[in-house]
């Protein structure tokens, strides 16, 4: 028994003889040829079609799902088909993101790929056709280059050239080492003093407490001046802990330093301002703490 397809509408079958027409569309037995496939292959080519469909359909559900945005404010890279809703790293809404399209780069990356596009000075050797040529090529690509650089002089920075150095030289993150790391100590100086009762332990606990209340201003300065330049001063959860947290060292350490010059024993004397005092060291601790680790999560986006 042969087997037949319509091309028409491509059903196959099978006939012992020439049918005279196609059973399935009555096309004549002109639109019929000889066929290597069964009557089933019409079926199967059906069901391969709409395999390609559901399979190309996946393929665009998996294209949305690669969806790439960036944070605007910290640079978070989230992927997924829709921004997150905040920003696991700054808190920020979801409508503080973009989309990342395929092959954006960020500044620093594409600032020196433009250096490395530059055209290199034209050799001695070659046709003065080509030297020429060469050198208006030049010349067209340095008429650009002013355009972009006047247009990111045009966009002003906070604070301006003091804002440029803060930036430049990191200021803020040396200055925060000082809270960071002297607290800590202050704290081990004033509970080994407790322990023992040993006086010049506590003093050097109160001097350092006291390098930390200078070091605040400085702090919160060069903190203020990288929020507005690199973050644009966007005011998230993260930033607000932050500040507040900034506010609570600087609190409790003013009031450590003013409780011992008023009462300079009452971290050796047994009493309730001893542990009124402790507290407050505590609370300074877990507060910097805190902001520490924020800062940290800015910086590592995690």
């Amino acid at each position: 028994m042969k087997k037949w397809k319509c091309s028409v509408c491509g059903y196959a079958f099978d006939s012992g003889d020439q049918p005279e027409k196609c059973p399935a569309c009555g096309a004549a037995a002109a639109k019929l040829s000889a066929s290597g496939q069964s009557a089933d292959a019409g079926r199967e080519a059906v069901q391969k079609v709409q395999q390609e469909a559901e399979d190309q359909s996946a393929t665009t559900d998996g294209d949305a799902a690669e969806k790439k945005w960036r944070c605007t404010v910290c640079n978070y890279i989230h992927t997924g088909p829709e921004p997150p809703d905040p920003c696991p790293v700054c808190g920020a809404d979801s409508s503080y993101f973009v989309e990342v399209t395929e092959g954006e780069e960020d500044d620093e990356s594409t600032t020196e790929q433009q250096q490395e596009k530059q055209p290199q000075p034209v050799s001695s050797g070659g046709s003065a056709e080509e030297k020429q040529k060469s050198q208006a090529e030049q010349d067209d690509t340095s008429s650009k280059k002013p355009d972009k650089s006047d247009t990111k002089k045009k966009e002003a920075k906070p604070f301006g050239a003091l804002g440029a150095l803060v930036m430049h030289f990191h200021l803020h993150p040396i200055s925060v080492h000082i809270p960071n790391g002297v607290l800590p100590v202050a704290g081990l100086f004033l509970l080994l003093a407790m322990l023992i009762g040993y006086t010049p332990l506590e003093t050097a606990s109160f001097f350092n407490f006291i390098v930390v209340l200078l070091a605040m201003p400085l702090v919160f300065a060069t903190g203020f001046i990288a929020w507005q330049r690199k973050f644009n001063g966007a005011l998230t959860s993260l930033f607000k802990t932050k500040l507040i947290c900034t506010g609570v060292v600087t609190g409790s350490v003013a009031l450590l330093v003013i409780y011992r010059l008023v009462d300079p024993t009452v971290a050796l004397t047994e009493g309730s301002g001893r542990w009124v005092y402790l507290i407050l060291v505590g609370v300074a601790l877990v507060a910097a703490t805190i902001a520490g680790s924020l800062g940290g999560r800015l910086v590592f986006r995690k």
